[in-house]
Order: C-alpha cells, then sequence, then structure tokens
C-alpha cells in the first residue's frame, strides 16, 4: 500500500488487491489499475448510513463495523462509512469532513442503480431528484 494526498489534499491509497484475478505483465502501468476500491463516506451516523447502504444488496464487508467506522461492499467496490471528525487510517492526524459526493452503486452488472449524494449521505434509485 502506498499512502499520498491530491492536490486539494484528499488522502489517496494505491492497494494491491490480491483476491482479485487479473493478467499482469511487468511493468506496472497506469493501464493495470483495476477500479477504485475504496471511496470515504463521511456522516453523523455510521450505522444508519451503512443500513441504508445494505438496504439496496450491498453487504457488510468482513462483519459489522462499529459506531465510528464500517466498510460496506466488497473489493471491487467499498464504502469506507466513517463518522465526522475520525482521524483517516493510518493516523494521518487527517479527521474526516464532509465533502460533496455523489456517486453510482450497483450490486450486479445491468442491475439497478442507486445514487449516493448529498451530505449526510442518502440513497436513491439513480436518475431520481
Amino acid at each position: 500500500m502506498v499512502y499520498f494526498l491530491d492536490p486539494a489534499g484528499n488522502i489517496l491509497e494505491l492497494i494491491a488487491r490480491h483476491s482479485l484475478t487479473t493478467t499482469f505483465e511487468p511493468p506496472f502501468g497506469p493501464e493495470h489499475l483495476l477500479c477504485v476500491s475504496e471511496i470515504g463516506v463521511v456522516t453523523e451516523d455510521v450505522d444508519a448510513t451503512a443500513q441504508t447502504l445494505v438496504g439496496v444488496g450491498l453487504a457488510e464487508y468482513r462483519g459489522p463495523g462499529s459506531d465510528t467506522f464500517n466498510a460496506i461492499g466488497n473489493e471491487q467496490g467499498l464504502c469506507i462509512v466513517v463518522r465526522r471528525g475520525r482521524v483517516w487510517f493510518p493516523e494521518t492526524g487527517r479527521p474526516a469532513v464532509f465533502a460533496p459526493l455523489d456517486m453510482l452503486v450497483s450490486v450486479v452488472p445491468d442491475g439497478p442503480r442507486y445514487q449516493l449524494v448529498d451530505m449526510p449521505p442518502q440513497v436513491r434509485p439513480a436518475g431520481h431528484s
């Protein structure tokens, strides 16, 4: 894993997911990046936000979380749900803050799509206001 900051100061992580199958021929380049594996979702109520995501068909990743952290989804798409103010891992000293968020969530290819929007996060069918 490699952690770094983008120009806006957001924490980014380059992670190898060894459980995902891929064909790889060195040297490593941008074409070998498979997906955005994790995105931080900041909320005041981790459990309520996690249950909303579970309600559209996602699952808790590796079991239930806590009142400050829960990972929802799978290694091809995880929502890292954290309570506002929690320091991001690894110990960066940077607290989680609300930021604009708009992402599409789909449990299966070509299945129903949901949009995660607003602060605090809300889930609604994609394409609906």
